[in-house]
């Protein structure tokens, strides 16, 4: 889908090209104790972190799930499983839920000396979800072999 947005006669950005959401496979290695944490947040302004350890960083501006972002909290989210399992789910699977009630967070976490990963696949919907904008693969591999 294109980033970009085609005003109507009333100034109203179409919805089709508002939402973008990217694939992402994101991981985090250690051989730390404090153990490995891939994740993945979307926030309730429209933006997107990739989460490494502690670490929060935004993915990209031009890849945000919501572009102009003012009209990112009156969006739904939904997930399903792909492979593995998370460690870390914000609510149940094959649920539409309000953006305005995030942050929400998806995570991988590994303590035990061996690499876990999972996938989920994150749709977004402008109309409680009767209609899917756009859907993407997350894959998350947390990783702490020593």
């Amino acid at each position: 889908m294109s980033l970009f947005y085609h005003l109507l006669g009333a100034g109203i950005p179409t919805l089709e090209d508002v939402v973008t959401v990217t694939t992402q496979n994101i991981t985090h290695g250690t051989s730390g104790a404090g153990g490995a944490k891939a994740g993945i947040r979307f926030n309730v302004d429209g933006t997107v972190d990739k989460r490494e350890g502690a670490t929060y960083t935004q993915i990209s501006a031009s890849t945000d799930w919501v572009v102009p972002q003012p009209y990112a909290d009156t969006y739904h989210i939904k997930w399903e499983a792909g492979s593995g399992a998370c460690d870390v789910t914000p609510f149940a699977a094959s649920t539409w839920t309000a953006m305005a009630a995030g942050p929400y967070e998806w995570r991988e976490e590994e303590d035990g000396g061996s690499a876990d990963s999972a996938s989920v696949v994150i749709s977004i919907s402008n109309d409680g979800g009767s209609t899917t904008l756009d859907s993407a693969t997350i894959t998350l591999t947390a990783d702490d072999t020593p």
